[in-house]
């Protein structure tokens, strides 16, 4: 998923053996640096915080937007917070990363996947719904 808002620029991503990619575009717009490897470094993890919330917080808040996205439907595939937030108080990263919502998105399952497949199959693409504040 890219995420993309006025104070920050994003890809991230789960592929189907459960390897995670994610990458500061402002900072490393040729995806050199994936932050969730052993090789990222703590100053490179630091610069991908976002308005003062450390990179594990964005990290939570993005995996949820994430796993909204692999199984949408409808209105949720072009408004995806409203997935999470249906009273509408999110719309987006930045208005997620509020304090008030960290235990919400700590609870959240992660996107995961049971196995690789040649092709969509529900029963392989791990967990499939979110919670909703």
């Amino acid at each position: 998923v890219r995420v993309i808002g006025e104070s920050y620029s994003l890809y991230y991503s789960v592929w189907c053996s459960n390897a995670k990619e994610y990458y500061n575009m402002e900072a490393d717009p040729r995806q050199v640096t994936n932050l969730l490897s052993s090789n990222a470094t703590a100053t490179a993890k630091s610069k991908a915080g976002i308005n003062g919330r450390p990179f594990s917080t964005v990290l939570g808040r993005v995996d949820a937007l994430l796993m909204v996205l692999k199984s949408c439907m409808g209105k949720h595939c072009i408004q995806p917070w409203s997935q999470l937030h249906p009273t509408g108080d999110v719309k987006t990263l930045a208005e997620a990363l509020k304090e008030e919502y960290d235990d919400f998105y700590a609870s959240q399952p992660r996107v995961s996947f049971t196995k690789c497949e040649t092709g969509y199959i529900l029963s392989s693409e791990g967990p499939q719904g979110v919670n909703t504040y």
